[in-house]
């Protein structure tokens, strides 16, 4: 199953407040930039966070698999890129 349009505007609507937020359609799935930097892949309608070292720290306790608690995970990225 593809990412729905509705799911991928869902996902960058919560990202609004990490910087400028866009997507793009690639290879049938999308990746979420904030501020010209890839930072989410959405696959299926799955969020995947890009591993990074200034989020090490923020995400110790993150699943590594399905995202589910997407608020904090996106706050979290927020307040490392900030």
């Amino acid at each position: 199953m593809a990412t729905t349009l509705e799911y991928i505007e869902y996902v960058a609507a919560q990202a609004v407040d990490c910087g400028n937020v866009r997507y793009r359609k690639m290879f049938g799935e999308y990746m979420v930039y904030v501020n010209d930097k890839p930072i989410l892949l959405v696959c299926d309608n799955t969020v995947y966070v890009k591993i990074l070292p200034c989020l090490g720290k923020l995400m110790v306790n993150a699943k590594a698999s399905r995202m589910t608690g997407r608020r904090s995970i996106i706050s979290s990225i927020s307040t490392a890129l900030n």
